[in-house]
């Protein structure tokens, strides 16, 4: 009587742990198709920015190219003495 009770007891949890097995495989495939998708967006509108700013910089006067392109090596263009990271 007792290991017919173990037995059956056993039997269910072996089929709720696959059960939660396949739950946990189908959640991580969830989680990958939305990540894939907010990836996905988030290139597509990155590609959106750069085709709209290229597009603003090609309408820009050359004198206000040359301010911008000034503007950024002194941005990033480090300070003398200051050592750089190679």
């Amino acid at each position: 009587m007792i290991s017919q009770a173990t037995s059956a007891s056993n039997g269910s949890i072996a089929a709720e742990i696959r059960e939660l097995k396949k739950e946990l495989e189908e959640k991580k495939e969830l989680d990958k198709t939305i990540q894939d998708r907010e990836y996905r967006s988030i290139k597509e509108e990155l590609a959106k920015t750069k085709a709209k700013m290229a597009s603003l910089h090609n309408k820009m006067p050359e004198e206000e190219k040359e301010k911008l392109r000034k503007n950024l090596s002194e941005l990033f263009e480090p300070e003398k003495g200051e050592k750089t990271t190679s």
